[in-house]
This record gives structure tokens, C-alpha cells and sequence, in this order.
């Protein structure tokens, strides 16, 4: 998370929030619109997808087949990015959640901020 120096203006709180939560805002935006649109059973698949780029970084499982054919080696090779994509539905949830709290914080602090 971004933290802000010394400057407490209203610029620099929304500032900080899209630099921290952007890329988590907008995928929310999207499961939401996929929600509206009716393709509700696709959201899970849509968390293992996008899982894969949010929990692939924590993987940390590569398995190099020796004197398998072909359909085990691709699976051996993909092995770690199912992995990853289980640990980033989880990933991509916490984020979810704590931009919406985040977002909370930040309209609490627009309605309450004052010009000195």
C-alpha cells in the first residue's frame, strides 16, 4: 500500500487509493457487470482465470519431466499454474475485500475533510 508522506490533501488520499487499487477495482467492476448481464455461473471460472495472474507469483514449484510423453509433460508443465490459480482466487478475493474497505476509508475521509 501507498503511504503518504507528510501532505494530507485531498489529491494525494485519492491519489493513493487508484495507485493501490486500480487493477483491483476495475476486475470488481467487471465481475459485477458479468453478474448483470446474466453469465452469474461463469464467476468462478472468471476467479480461476484471473487468479492465475494475481497467485502465480507466490508459486514457487517448477517440475522438469524427464521420460514422460507428451500429454504428462504438458500437464506437469501447467501443474504450477493450476497451483497458482487456486492461490489467486483466494488473492484476488482479500484484494477485493480490502479495496472496499479502502474505498469506505476514502469517502469517509472526502465527507469529513475540511480546508484548512
Amino acid at each position: 500500500m501507498y503511504i503518504v508522506e507528510k501532505s494530507d490533501s485531498l489529491r494525494d488520499r485519492v491519489m493513493v487509493f487508484l495507485k493501490a487499487n486500480l487493477i483491483t477495482l476495475l476486475v470488481f467492476i467487471c465481475l459485477i457487470w458479468m453478474l448483470l448481464a446474466g453469465a452469474g455461473e461463469y464467476i468462478m471460472q472468471t476467479f480461476f482465470v484471473l487468479g492465475v495472474f494475481y497467485g502465480f507469483k507466490y508459486v514457487r514449484l517448477f517440475i522438469i519431466a524427464r521420460g514422460y510423453d507428451i500429454s504428462a509433460t504438458i500437464a506437469l508443465f501447467l501443474l504450477p499454474f493450476l497451483i497458482g490459480a487456486v492461490i489467486g482466487m483466494f488473492v484476488l478475493a482479500w484484494r477485493i475485500i480490502k479495496t472496499f474497505f479502502s474505498l469506505v476509508a476514502l469517502l469517509f475521509f472526502l465527507v469529513t475533510y475540511k480546508k484548512q
